[in-house]
């Protein structure tokens, strides 16, 4: 198994299997990088994380979001639809592999113009961050 966190038993097996499965699930380009992401053991939010974080963000309305560890791109760009047109999502990672993959997403997703990949190490790039 690649990615023992997404197993790791938090909740009752009966209800994390509700959560992940009889939930909506997402469709078109975010559901595929989900269901991608899932058979390749590439690490992303659980689908029950998505569900909260959709309907987090609703509430919040947020216009920037900072994200730390990019991945493939998928809360990120989970995020970017989400929040809609006049958001922002700027995310870090330093793995050369997850940078190139999660590139590839936002272009796939057509979201360049609204999500900024920041390359490098977070602890030295947080420091160069305007904002909040």
């Amino acid at each position: 198994m690649r990615n023992e966190m997404m197993h790791r038993p938090i909740v009752n097996q009966d209800v994390l299997h509700y959560m992940r499965t009889e939930q909506k699930q997402l469709t078109g380009k975010l559901g595929e990088l989900e269901t991608y992401a899932h058979e390749q053991g590439i690490p992303v939010i659980p689908h029950e994380t998505v569900v909260f974080m959709q309907f987090l963000l609703k509430q919040l309305q947020a216009k920037e979001v900072l994200e730390i560890g990019t991945a493939i791109g998928f809360s990120a760009s989970l995020m970017a639809e989400t929040l809609g047109e006049d958001s922002h999502i700027t995310t870090i990672d330093r793995f050369p592999v997850m940078i190139e993959k999660a590139k590839a997403t936002f272009e796939r997703m057509g979201l360049e113009d609204r999500v900024t990949l920041l390359e490098g190490e977070a602890a030295e790039l947080l420091q160069t961050l305007e904002g909040p």
